[in-house]
């Protein structure tokens, strides 16, 4: 990603579910996010998920902050 690019964390979650062999409803499973929220933030419609959210997501793909955002800076 380049340099001060706006971050989506929708198109990075669904790279990472592509990489993963994962799907939304596979994510869900892993967590206990419900379906309509995880089609929310893969669409763009939920732009901002909380701290909560995010660190579930984490948890359930294996990864730290780190790997999914990687270096910055961006802006949200």
């Amino acid at each position: 990603m380049e340099q001060n690019q706006k971050f989506k964390f929708g198109d990075r979650l669904k790279e990472v579910l592509k990489e993963k062999g994962l799907n939304a409803y596979r994510l869900t499973e892993r967590t206990t996010l419900s379906t309509d929220t995880v089609r929310l933030l893969l669409v763009h419609r939920r732009r901002n998920p909380r701290l909560n959210t995010v660190l579930q997501i984490l948890d359930a793909l294996g990864m730290n902050a780190q790997d999914f955002f990687g270096d910055g800076p961006y802006t949200f």
